[in-house]
Order: C-alpha cells, then sequence, then structure tokens
C-alpha cells in the first residue's frame, strides 16, 4: 500500500471518512495499487497504439468488444463469483480468496482496501490478456487497441464501485440510479442489484426488483458467513 492507504485503514474507518468531493475522490482513488496499475495500464497501451500506426475502422471495432461485453461480465462475476460459498471437499473446506474478501467488503462497506481488485489479478490476468490478445488478433495496433479498452473499462469499474461507498451526493438520474442500487444491494437484500456501471443490466437478468417488492434480509452485512467484525462501522 501507499502512504495514503495508511491513513484511512483500519477498524476506524467509517462512513463519515469517506470523500465528499470529487478532488478528494480522486486523491484516495488514484492512491491505491489497483487503479494505479489499471491507468498505467491503459495509458502504455494508448501509448503504443499510437506508436503503432493510425486507427482504422478495425479498432473502433475491436475497443466496441470490451465495453459492450464488461457490463455483462461484470454481472456474472458479482452474481457468481464474489457470492460464492465455501465448500467441503473431501473435508476440507474450499474459500476462494476473492470470495472472502468480498464478504469483508459487505461487513466493512465503508473502508477502501476492500473495495478495489487485489493486486494478484491484476499480476496473473494482465500478462495472460496482453499475450492473447497479441496471438490472436491479426495486428499488434488492434491488440493494443483491445487491451487500452478493457484497462479503460476495468478502471471505470473501479471508480463506480469506490464512488458509491463515498458521500458524494450524485446528481445526475444515472448516477443516482448507480447509488440507489448498489447501496440497496448492500444494505436491504444481496440477492440483487449486482450491476456496477450499467444498472439496466440488472433489468435484463431480473436482479432488478422495486425496493418495497423484497425483504430486508439479515445477512446482507454478512452474507450469510457470520457475524461482523468487532469494531466494523455499521453506518447504512
Amino acid at each position: 500500500m501507499s502512504a495514503k492507504d495508511s491513513t484511512i485503514t483500519g477498524n476506524q474507518f467509517a462512513a463519515a471518512d469517506s470523500p465528499t468531493t470529487l478532488r478528494a475522490a480522486v486523491g484516495v482513488f488514484m492512491s491505491y495499487r489497483s487503479p494505479q496499475i489499471l491507468a498505467a495500464l491503459a495509458g502504455a497501451s494508448l501509448v503504443l497504439r499510437v506508436f503503432l500506426g493510425p486507427l482504422s475502422a478495425l479498432d473502433l471495432l475491436v475497443a466496441a468488444t470490451p465495453i459492450l461485453i464488461w457490463p455483462f461480465l461484470e454481472w456474472f462475476l458479482h452474481r457468481y463469483l464474489l457470492h460464492l460459498r465455501p465448500v467441503e471437499v473431501f473435508g476440507w473446506t474450499l474459500d476462494f480468496d476473492f470470495a472472502r474478501k468480498h464478504r469483508i467488503h459487505h461487513q466493512q462497506p465503508w473502508r477502501p482496501e476492500h473495495i478495489f481488485l487485489p493486486v494478484y489479478v491484476h499480476a496473473t490476468l494482465a500478462p495472460v490478456l496482453t499475450l492473447g490478445a497479441f496471438w490472436l488478433l491479426p495486428q499488434p495496433g488492434l491488440a493494443a487497441t483491445w487491451m487500452a479498452a478493457l484497462a479503460g473499462m476495468t478502471l471505470l469499474y473501479e471508480w463506480t464501485h469506490f464512488i458509491v461507498h463515498s458521500r458524494i451526493k450524485p446528481r445526475s438520474a444515472f448516477a443516482q440510479k448507480l447509488f440507489q442500487n448498489h447501496r440497496l444491494h448492500h444494505f436491504r437484500n444481496e440477492h440483487y442489484w449486482y450491476s456496477f456501471t450499467v444498472p439496466q443490466v440488472d433489468a435484463m437478468f431480473g436482479t432488478a426488483p422495486d425496493a418495497t417488492d423484497v425483504p430486508r434480509t439479515p445477512t446482507c452485512r454478512t452474507l450469510e458467513y457470520g457475524e461482523a467484525e468487532a469494531g466494523t462501522d455499521r453506518a447504512a
């Protein structure tokens, strides 16, 4: 973690400590490793694309692919991977790290260090995806375009997830919907509202009911796996 991280971690961090302005939010956001890695990857991919020659219509098509797929991918990953329960396999409890950390995020939703993707996700997937893009796409420039778009969408996801856990007041109707849906997921019923960047995806998959039609579950903050840690901020 950066020096900034050390000043806002721990059970003392509460909703009242989260940023209230976009300027402050950007500063906190960019002090964490995952946004730094994604910004660097997106920037490096764009620079490489410019170096490799002029853009073509194919670049637009290639860039559109991760942009269009991402909102559905994040819904799927949130619904089926981040909410995975521990399972018993031959007497051993199998509990994936990403699912365990997501449970901690539900327990302590205002703490930024539980919001962002772990560094090992980037260290594992970035090389694989980069090599795959340069191998599968017919031109190196198209591979750089694809990586820039993918890194940009992942960075947008990280920003959106971070900002809805801040005290910033959303102004547009779209932003208000983002904030409302994600907070309903955390504080009303964890079985709905899985989207991060495009709330309409929940409507497409039937996970965006009227909030008054679903019960408030007692497991929103624990995801059914025990009580939240001592000292956890419980502000809604």
